[in-house]
């Protein structure tokens, strides 16, 4: 069965879509028939030009603005009836969208003039955006929407093309929402893969490497979830549990890879964490160690983000570095034990430097992640970041400084528990306030830019969040205060 998976802007341009390639290994495994559409991409290198800069960080929010969409769509729209006909013109039965904050409104105006089209077409939504009870009960109300997924979507759509095939409609498949004659049905839940080393590997036959920023590189998994519970987080509300790949399969992807792309490849883990399982990392660095000794693989390069556990000594660290990790991502947040302790990071400070000191003298790039203004933090407490970047600084290489500070999803533990972090009621996602309004938006932006002065003169590489808060402080600001006096409230400024 023919099948069409569709990514809008805006994405990363860096590498190609990872969830795309997911899905096209499982289909293609069951013998159907993948397009893959990366209008991303496609759109980027061929829109008129004074719209490219909309895809770098400084720009981003743009996408989430009906009216620059509309522009958007206004002035490039040839090559968007391109996109259009293209698509249709595999003859997909199915139109898979992958869809997330920035994409999706883009998603819905391409996916309204597909049905608009051929209403035959079965267009399905699915992504991190479509969570039951985030969007993925809106979605599903739109007339150019069939099936949203509300989960991980290998095994889902898997199912739906097979339903498709064998009936021509789909009326049930668990993990989605489905409309029929005007009825939408609650497939209710699937149950997460447990069993990652099952699943074919991610297939990026439909992309061209050159395409991309990083044209040696590729984006990896190693595992789905995280294996902590932090307040402010919501991985495991998609992802639900954590499981990893073995140490052996991780290893067998790497090799595949490197026997099917001629370039040298440098690999992208795109995990909320790669030291889930200490016990697979290692097993995967044995492997590779050994294999580039014996000339079975080139030598690789690899990045990854990470969490602080005591168990990141130097020794494995060492081994990660010979295996070809060059560079790590900590998420460190704050430098108070008690913003920590509150954010449950379940981490020390200490064990925090240790790791950051181990992995630098590992050989390994650090870089290190912080958020502003955390309900229960105080100036104290911010003092106390201030002073652990400068005690730290000859083991951080760069940091990236949130640019949204402290936001506040609504599918976050954080938001669900307003009373326990001494928050106004329903907080709004940026511009929530503590309930005495010492802990405001403008305050945020007061820490966020003291940090990042400081880590200036400190000579450290500052993340592009910070030009980007620059670029749209006066935006940020006004949009704040004409929310402040939508809401008759005091500003605390």
């Amino acid at each position: 069965m023919k099948n069409a998976l569709v990514l809008c802007p805006a994405w990363s341009i860096e590498m190609p879509h990872l969830a795309m390639a997911m899905l096209s290994s499982v289909l293609r495994r069951d013998g159907h028939q993948v397009f893959n559409f990366d209008l991303n991409n496609h759109f980027f290198h061929h829109c008129q030009d004074k719209y490219k800069r909309y895809w770098s960080k400084e720009y981003d929010l743009s996408w989430t603005v009906p009216d620059f969409i509309s522009e958007f769509i206004s002035q490039n729209e040839k090559l968007i009836d391109a996109a259009i006909d293209e698509i249709l013109a595999t003859k997909a039965k199915i139109i898979g969208f992958s869809v997330y904050f920035p994409t999706e409104l883009m998603s819905l105006a391409l996916a309204r003039r597909l049905k608009e089209k051929d209403k035959s077409r079965i267009i399905i939504f699915g992504g991190t955006q479509c969570l039951r009870h985030y969007k993925g009960m809106v979605f599903i109300e739109e007339s150019c929407i069939d099936i949203v997924a509300t989960g991980e979507g290998d095994l889902t759509l898997s199912d739906i093309v097979k339903i498709a095939e064998e009936t021509g409609n789909v009326d049930f498949c668990k993990g989605t929402l489905i409309k029929r004659n005007g009825k939408i049905i609650d497939c209710g839940d699937r149950e997460p893969i447990m069993d990652l080393d099952a699943l074919p590997f991610p297939d990026f036959s439909g992309f061209k490497l050159s395409d991309f920023y990083y044209s040696n590189a590729l984006p990896v998994l190693f595992s789905r979830g995280c294996i902590q519970r932090c307040v402010f987080c919501t991985v495991t509300n998609f992802w639900q549990v954590y499981r990893s790949l073995s140490g052996r399969r991780m290893f067998e992807q790497v090799k595949y890879y490197l026997s099917n792309f001629k370039e040298p490849i440098d690999f992208h883990f795109y995990d909320p964490l790669i030291n889930g399982n200490i016990k697979a990392l290692e097993c995967f660095c044995g492997m590779i160690i050994s294999a580039v000794k014996s000339n079975d693989v080139k030598p690789i390069r690899w990045r990854a983000e990470a969490i602080i556990r005591p168990e990141m000594s130097y020794e494995l660290l060492a081994k990660m570095k010979q295996a070809g990790c060059y560079q790590l991502a900590y998420g460190i947040e704050s430098g108070s034990q008690k913003v920590l302790d509150a954010m449950k990071k379940r981490y020390r400070i200490c064990d925090a430097e240790e790791v950051l000191k181990n992995t630098h003298e590992a050989g390994i790039q650090v870089s290190a992640n912080f958020m502003f203004g955390f309900p229960t933090e105080t100036r104290l407490d911010f003092q106390a970041t201030l002073d652990f970047l400068s005690r730290n600084r000859k083991h951080i290489d760069e940091i990236y400084p949130s640019e949204s500070f402290c936001c506040i999803d609504r599918r976050s533990y954080l938001y669900s528990h307003p009373g326990e972090f001494n928050l106004l009621p329903d907080p709004h996602i940026d511009f929530w306030e503590t309930l005495d309004g010492s802990n405001n938006y403008p305050e945020r932006m007061r820490r966020f830019e003291e940090f990042c002065d400081l880590a200036v003169s400190l000579n450290l590489n500052v993340g592009s969040g910070y030009r980007k808060v620059k670029l749209n402080k006066e935006e940020c600001l006004k949009r704040y205060y004409a929310y402040k006096n939508m809401n008759n409230s005091p500003s605390y400024s």
